[in-house]
């Protein structure tokens, strides 16, 4: 998505939830070389009757770290081609966590079985019927990695990624 004359939006508060800041705790212990870990849990607001990529859009703004063009500026549906199912969803988590070879780097941040866990951690935080998205570049466009997994439900919107340069 591109960022071109953002915008800034009231961001929507973040949820205290202990198990998220427990999945900070272990990723403050591997830090990343060039960049950073994104990690947001904010209330997702169901809206009946609505057409869902306002919806989409208006949470994967909230999810960013980073100001937003207008919406007029913006793709008419942000999550139509990044919905993915559960299995690629933790694939590209695990990976993503990983780091190692993948992003050019010698060895790798965290090890397979942790981050597979850190992934499991954070799905729990959602219905077992929430939606996963990859691909909407979060995070800051300076850095050459913008990897990461939305995760929506019925009543809440998160995201994990990390966001590195070489």
């Amino acid at each position: 998505m591109s960022r071109n004359a953002p915008t800034a939006a009231p961001r929507l508060d973040e949820l205290d939830a202990p198990a998220l800041a427990a999945i900070r705790a272990l990723l403050a212990q591997a830090p990343r070389m060039h960049g950073y870990y994104l990690t947001r849990l904010i209330a997702a607001d169901p809206v009946a009757g609505v057409d869902d990529a306002p919806r989409l859009d208006r949470l994967f703004e909230q999810l960013d770290d980073q100001p937003w063009p207008p919406p007029s500026e913006r793709p008419a549906d942000p999550g139509a081609d990044c919905q993915v199912d559960e299995a690629t969803a933790a694939a590209h988590a695990v990976a993503m966590l990983v780091g190692g070879a993948d992003v050019g780097h010698a060895r790798d941040t965290i090890a397979p079985a942790t981050a597979a866990s850190l992934w499991t951690q954070f799905r729990a935080l959602f219905s077992p019927s929430a939606r996963c998205f990859i691909g909407l570049g979060l995070g800051d466009p300076a850095h050459v990695f913008q990897r990461g997994v939305a995760v929506v439900d019925h009543s809440r919107a998160g995201y994990l990624g990390v966001i590195e340069s070489d």
